[in-house]
């Protein structure tokens, strides 16, 4: 709502304003208003201070606000410190910038509420931004590396299973890998394994391998043993 007053000289001792308030909708961003008043025509020629059609105009200019947008998100989880790149609708100068109402720079994965302070280069038609939403910076999960190998060997009477690593984007040793099932026995299995993070910063994962486990030749030793011929077909061995 803007109020404008005129204050006009009708002669050389009377003095006459008017004051006139306007308002306008939130759509009417940066506009200029022309605002005018017509006074009423005093048929009276011989009362002083005749006015006749009396125009007065004034020019109100609605400031908006610019708005904020972070413009590099996504991002994906490397182990360091990611910030999210902020910018105005206007030109002008960001900072303060929070995530999730902290100033310090996240590094994990997640999902940040991004705000910030803006000073527009044009103060005259824009406002200065305090705390201002610029939407959500986000930093995706990535895939761990997960190497896994089966088995493939020859019966010995140990079990064997799955063998294998997760390593993060840092090399660093992850949590959470389950290899299945062991098999000592003869036989052919596909194994499933299974990663779960438990940092937050990496995907879940799935997987299968086998194990084969083939037969073990068995060692026969045969040693024959003389005899004298007694008529009888027997033999021991």
């Amino acid at each position: 709502t803007f109020l404008l007053l005129n204050t006009h000289q009708l002669d050389g001792n009377t003095t006459w304003s008017s004051q006139v308030s306007v308002s306008l909708p939130a759509s009417a961003n940066n506009t200029s208003v022309d605002i005018r008043f017509l006074g009423e025509s005093n048929d009276d020629d011989d009362e002083e201070g005749r006015v006749d059609d009396v125009s007065l105009e004034g020019t109100a200019v609605v400031k908006t606000d610019p708005t904020l947008s972070v413009t590099n998100s996504p991002q994906t989880y490397n182990g360091s410190a990611q910030s999210a790149t902020v910018t105005g609708s206007v030109t002008g100068t960001v900072s303060d910038v929070k995530y999730n109402g902290s100033a310090t720079v996240p590094t994990d994965a997640g999902t940040y509420a991004i705000t910030a302070d803006f000073v527009p280069t044009d103060t005259v038609n824009y406002n200065n931004l305090s705390d201002a939403s610029a939407g959500n910076f986000v930093i995706n999960k990535t895939d761990a590396n997960i190497v896994v190998s089966g088995f493939n060997g020859t019966y010995d009477g140990n079990p064997h299973g799955l063998s294998g690593v997760a390593t993060g984007v840092l090399s660093e040793s992850l949590a959470g890998l389950v290899l299945g099932t062991s098999y000592t026995n003869v036989s052919s299995n596909t194994v499933e394994w299974t990663f779960t993070d438990v940092t937050g910063n990496y995907n879940d994962a799935t997987g299968s391998a086998n194990i084969d486990i083939t037969p073990k030749d068995l060692n026969v030793t045969v040693t024959g043993v003389n005899k004298i011929y007694d008529g009888n077909t027997n033999a021991t061995v």
